[in-house]
């Protein structure tokens, strides 16, 4: 569980050091959240595209999906992954 944190600013910045802290723990929130499983509305969401685009995705690319049962699901990192590879355009 995470506890809160009481930022002080000095002169509209950040002390350094809660700075730290702070993205110390997006970082660690980071990676669980990416880590997650999601199903395709997330994905269309996530990737800011409709649903019918994430299964024509799954028909017609490499989307890193992974059938699960009847569902499809993603890892959020895997999408960015695949994104910046450039596969994600379709010609």
């Amino acid at each position: 569980m995470l506890k809160s944190v009481t930022v002080h600013r000095i002169s509209g910045e950040l002390q350094p050091e809660l700075l730290q802290v702070l993205i110390n723990r997006r970082i660690n929130m980071g990676d669980h959240y990416m880590e997650d499983w999601i199903g395709i509305e997330a994905a269309s969401k996530y990737l800011d595209v409709t649903k019918d685009t994430v299964r024509n995705w799954i028909k017609k690319t490499d989307i890193p999906a992974h059938k699960i049962g009847k569902l499809w699901k993603f890892k959020r990192i895997e999408l960015d992954a695949w994104v910046k590879s450039g596969h994600s355009a379709i010609d």
